[in-house]
Formats: C-alpha cells, sequence, structure tokens
C-alpha cells in the first residue's frame, strides 16, 4: 500500500505512531504501532487520545480496552465510542471511533400557563453551552411531570423536543407541556376494611372529595394524600387496638383518572384487632415498669369507648 492510500485509509484521524514492535503479545495482548481517532468534529484527537489512556507501542488487553472506552464515556462528550484493531501496510492500528454528543445550544419550556414558569424550570438538569446529557434531559422531563402532578395536574402531558442546528454539532431543547385541566376527588373508596365504613375512614382523612360549597374543592395533592395514606389513617386504627393495619401496596395507581374526576382507591388491610392491652408487671418490678402498665390500661380505656 502505497503512503497515499495509508493516508485515504485514515482520514478525518489522527495517528500516534511508535517505533516498529511485535504486534501481538503473549496472552492475547497487542501492542499498536499507532493510535487513529475518526469521528471526531469538536474534540482535538489528541484529546481523546489522552483521555483514553491509551499509548502507542505499549501492550493492550481487554481490561485497558476497557479501560479507556469508560474513561471517554466518563467526559459525556460522547453519545458512543468504540475501539477497534486494524492492520494498514502490514503495521498495526488501533482507531478509536467516537460520535459527540451534541452541544445544548439553548433549551426552554413551552406550554406553561397555570404554574410559575420559574418552579418549573428550576425543574431542568441541563446546561447550556455543555453536551447533551440524555439522561439529565429526561430526568428533568420526570421533574417537571412530577411538580404538575403535586399541584393536581394528574392529566399533564411533558415531551422532550430537540431541534437540531445545521451544523449538526448544537442542539435546541425545548420541554413541550400540556398542562390539561386541574381535576378533583370524585369519590374515596376503600378496598378490605371490614370494621369501619368508607365514610368513616375517608372522616380521618384531608383529602376529600368534591362536595356542593365553595370551599369543598375536592383538591387533590399527592402529599395530602400520602400524609392521609402513611400517617392519619394508620393512626386512627393504631388508637383503635389494630397494630397490624398497613396499606397494601399495589402496582396501580392510588388515583384512577375518569372524565368527570379522580376516584382515589384504597387497599386496606386491618390484620384483624391485636389484643395488646394485657400486661401484667413481674413481682419487684421497677417502677418505670409499673408506669408502662398504667400508660397500656390509659391507652385501652380509650380506645374501646371509641369502638
Amino acid at each position: 500500500m502505497t503512503c497515499r492510500s495509508l493516508a485515504a485509509a485514515l482520514a478525518v484521524a489522527c495517528i500516534v505512531v511508535a517505533p516498529p514492535a511485535a504486534a501481538q503479545e503473549a496472552g492475547g495482548a497487542i501492542t499498536p504501532d499507532s493510535i487513529a481517532v475518526e469521528g471526531n468534529r469538536r474534540v482535538p484527537a489528541t484529546t481523546v487520545v489522552l483521555v483514553s489512556g491509551l499509548a502507542p507501542g505499549r501492550p493492550l488487553g481487554y481490561r485497558e480496552v476497557q479501560r479507556a472506552v469508560q474513561n471517554l464515556y466518563g467526559t459525556a462528550q460522547y453519545a458512543d465510542v468504540a475501539i477497534e484493531r486494524r492492520a494498514v501496510a502490514g503495521r498495526t492500528v488501533l482507531v478509536i471511533r467516537v460520535r459527540e454528543q451534541p452541544v445544548v445550544l439553548r433549551w426552554a419550556v413551552r406550554g406553561v400557563e397555570r404554574l410559575s414558569e420559574r418552579t418549573v424550570k428550576d425543574k431542568v438538569l441541563l446546561a447550556e453551552g455543555r453536551p447533551l446529557d440524555p439522561s439529565a434531559m429526561e430526568r428533568s422531563r420526570g421533574r417537571i411531570d412530577s411538580l404538575y402532578r403535586a399541584e393536581g395536574y394528574h392529566q399533564a402531558q411533558v415531551r422532550t423536543l430537540t431541534v437540531w442546528e445545521p451544523d449538526s454539532l448544537r442542539v435546541r431543547v425545548i420541554f413541550d407541556v400540556n398542562e390539561g385541566r386541574r381535576v378533583a376527588i370524585a369519590s374515596v373508596d376503600f378496598v378490605g376494611n371490614e370494621t369501619f365504613t368508607d365514610e368513616e375512614l375517608a372522616g380521618w382523612m384531608k383529602s376529600q372529595p368534591e362536595g356542593f360549597w365553595w370551599f369543598e374543592s375536592g383538591e387533590l395533592e399527592d402529599d395530602r394524600l400520602r400524609e392521609d395514606l402513611q400517617e392519619r389513617v394508620p393512626k386512627k386504627y393504631g388508637e383503635r387496638g389494630y397494630v397490624d393495619f398497613l396499606i397494601e401496596p399495589t402496582s396501580r395507581r392510588w388515583v384512577e383518572v375518569h372524565r368527570d374526576g379522580d376516584r382515589v382507591r384504597i387497599n386496606a388491610g386491618t390484620g384483624g384487632n391485636t389484643e395488646v392491652w394485657s400486661f401484667v408487671p413481674p413481682d419487684g418490678a421497677e417502677p418505670w415498669v409499673r408506669a408502662i402498665r398504667d400508660v397500656i390500661r390509659q391507652s385501652a380505656s380509650v380506645a374501646n369507648r371509641d369502638r
């Protein structure tokens, strides 16, 4: 192969050449005569080689190659990295092929009307002038979606749109929000409750269905509903002697969206009424043990009165 054909084979590449050495070493390692870089447009080839940690004339095994790939991915500059060996004019060339991430030229949110635009923007994790991080873009979308759900907009939808510049090196990111309507609680249904009715359980909650009066808005807030299910309702059961009460985990969403509002469906497991009131301290017990007995007896009296 002539020098001209060799140059054509390594176009858009930087070649780092070492003195002649044996291409194949014992144990499967290779000693490249040179290292070339392909696919880079923003990042200099010398920088790619330096960050990879690879060097010509030095034996390389799969561990060194794997470490080089990890080093390059760790810079967040590349969408794809591959390293391969080629034979050119009887010499061993190690080629690092990269596909660079575009730089975020600008990002924006669109369709935000019912919430503060600044509050929505605070959920975005992208940085302008930095390489695009797809995972950060997806996390940003999820954070905006969670923000709307926490504010009662359970029908909100958030999309990410990318608009590429003609040079394919830069991109604009748009978080497109369809807010939908703010839904109200139509009803609260309990499943598995036997001792207490749905009305009694719902009375222990701050999340209430929409009513006739203007102050009965039925507003659905995730934080308030979470406190109802994890604190208020279990506390009420515990005060009545149901220490094994639990809200059963379910793969379904707590909130079922319907055209006329949201229905909150809750799986409640009482676990039965557990007797915890019998407590007889042993002879000669310490005073603090007898104090515990008195507290339990007092709690039992209140719980039995409430049943």
